[in-house]
């Protein structure tokens, strides 16, 4: 009898504990889960998308009741518990499982996803009144360099003697400039670019880089 008393209380202890966890640890609890299953899928550029909403589906079922009291009932639309768990499992994959967005720059997945993300804001941005018209970043420089790092990166010296590095992250008229080794040292240029934080594999971090979306030989 003293037994049985003694493990109901340990079980009721237990239930209690699972159901009491910050939202800090319910995230980091449900990171952990779902690198774990997404690592167990082959995952392709097509069916990347599907295989991580079943995982998250998998997760959030396996954290009900926690989920419910942190991120409440409402599955779908906007704020809704996909949304704001989507968007913490990201920050969690990130330190958890980096592998994963190896494999998802390696397939094209990233690349994607960051298009989408500007769509996104475009989309956005245009249905707000400015009131001063917005002008691109733009500066004169010297060419000096192409390279592939992370990503295809050209040096440049700029005007005031600063030497900058920019990436090519998708296509624009001129990339044939720097593509197709077109541009001598110390050709004379003038680009249009912009800053964003980019996930970098080979760092396994976030930085910010300065994005070319045209280059003109001047």
């Amino acid at each position: 009898m003293k037994r049985l008393i003694i493990l109901s209380l340990f079980i009721v202890s237990q239930l209690s504990f699972a159901q009491n966890l910050t939202k800090e640890k319910l995230k980091e609890k449900m990171g952990k889960e779902l690198c774990e299953d997404i690592n167990t899928k082959t995952i392709t550029e097509k069916n990347f998308e599907f295989l991580l909403g079943l995982s998250m589906m998998k997760v959030i079922k396996n954290n009900k009741a926690e989920v419910d009291h942190h991120y409440g009932t409402v599955m779908f639309g906007d704020g809704g518990v996909l949304e704001k768990i989507g968007e913490d499992m990201g920050e969690q994959m990130i330190t958890i499982c980096p592998d994963v967005f190896e494999k998802m720059h390696g397939i094209g997945v990233l690349d994607t996803y960051i298009e989408d993300a500007k769509e996104e804001m475009l989309a956005d941005s245009s249905s707000v009144d400015y009131d001063e018209e917005y002008e691109e970043p733009n500066v004169n420089g010297k060419f000096l360099s192409s390279k592939l790092e992370s990503f295809q990166t050209i040096k440049i010296e700029e005007s005031n003697g600063d030497i900058s590095k920019y990436i090519i992250l998708h296509n624009f008229e001129n990339s044939n400039l720097i593509l197709q080794k077109k541009l001598k040292v110390n050709d004379k240029v003038h680009i249009y670019y912009y800053e964003d934080l980019i996930y970098d594999p080979k760092q396994n971090k976030f930085l910010e880089f300065k994005v070319l979306t045209d280059i003109q030989k001047i």
